[in-house]
């Protein structure tokens, strides 16, 4: 439906995210959720709790990535919820395992938190190697999923 300045407010935003490897560079990660949280009018509690699930899952991600590997984030806003995509090349037979306290509190702070491994070049583009990937969702208030 669009409103009277042609604004689409159904259609599907999407954002994408590239930088290297490092913990310092995790801030890039939460400055860019917040943004599409916002945007996507959810309230300060729900933009602070994906805040620190992406935090979180960027900082697994990056525990085992491949040396100057570049962690990606697709972030898709649309009148349900966010999904935030983030994947690495991993190192060697790095492994990322849904355990620990870091698991635990994303899977507190989102809707839903999937793990899997996807073939080069499914998230990056062009990459040789597969892709660890942590799928994060926040649905907004009253959406079933």
């Amino acid at each position: 439906m669009t409103d009277g300045v042609g604004f689409d407010h159904n259609a599907e935003e999407r954002v994408e995210l590239r930088f290297p490897a490092t913990l310092t560079q995790l801030s890039l990660a939460r400055l860019v959720t917040v943004a599409v949280m916002t945007r996507a009018d959810f309230d300060g509690d729900s933009v602070e709790d994906l805040r620190m699930a992406v935090d979180e899952a960027c900082t697994q991600l990056i525990a085992t990535a491949s040396e100057d590997g570049e962690v990606h984030c697709v972030f898709v806003s649309t009148d349900e919820g966010v999904t935030v995509t983030a994947g690495v090349t991993p190192s060697g037979n790095s492994d990322l395992q849904r355990s620990g306290l870091g698991w635990h509190i994303i899977e507190a702070l989102t809707d839903s938190a999937v793990v899997r491994s996807l073939p080069a070049g499914a998230i990056s583009g062009g990459d040789s190697a597969g892709t660890s990937v942590i799928e994060l969702q926040k649905r907004k208030c009253g959406v079933k999923g």
